[in-house]
């Protein structure tokens, strides 16, 4: 086993690595290495220091790892957020406090409903826990056992599925249903976009 970083021309390399590299092709600055076996993601941007992170383990730059190591990339990116969050930030963001890696380790729908509790009522602090549980919530656990059951594949299928169960919705202080509606609109579609990934 190499005790450096690897670095193998395409033409040499099987499929599955090709397709692990590749994922960070189309990101400026991003790229991926094997040192020992494991997957490194680096980030390089001119006149600043190289920022490197390496996924946890089980996730091996191995055939049988590197679909999870893929999609634990993906993720990495996203929480990156075009660099809000150093690599280092990004990688504790999705590891969670959790030992389970790959598939395994995925937000519950229950997840997402308390980070958006969190949003609203801890950070935010756009309305109070109690007026969260009692307006919000309902919605939000509705929708979620719609995408689990897959009911709703996308943002508007999860509208037309949810909506009708409520004619009149509740609404949050001052807000008007319209208010809510695009509220709960735009909500569904990160939800729905979730389940898709």
């Amino acid at each position: 086993m190499p005790s450096r970083a690897t670095v193998v021309t395409s033409g040499e390399r099987p499929r599955w690595e090709q397709r692990l590299v590749e994922t960070t092709e189309d990101w400026n600055g991003w790229s991926l290495t094997r040192v020992r076996d494991r997957v490194v993601v680096r980030y390089r941007e001119t006149g600043k220091p190289v920022e490197s992170v390496t996924l946890p383990k089980p996730l091996l730059w191995d055939q049988a790892s590197h679909k999870d190591a893929i999609r634990w990339v993906e993720k990495l990116y996203v929480a990156w957020n075009q660099g809000a969050l150093t690599l280092r930030g990004a990688l504790q963001r999705i590891s969670g406090t959790s030992d389970k890696h790959g598939t395994r380790h995925q937000a519950t729908w229950e997840d997402i409903v308390e980070a958006m509790r969190e949003s609203r009522v801890g950070v935010g602090k756009r309305c109070s826990a109690s007026t969260f549980d009692k307006n919000w919530r309902p919605f939000l656990e509705h929708g979620c056992d719609l995408i689990r059951r897959k009911k709703a594949t996308d943002g508007y299928s999860l509208l037309k599925a949810a909506l009708p169960r409520w004619k009149d919705p509740p609404r949050c202080g001052s807000n008007s249903g319209a208010t809510w509606r695009s509220s709960w609109s735009s909500q569904s579609h990160v939800m729905a976009c979730h389940a898709r990934g």
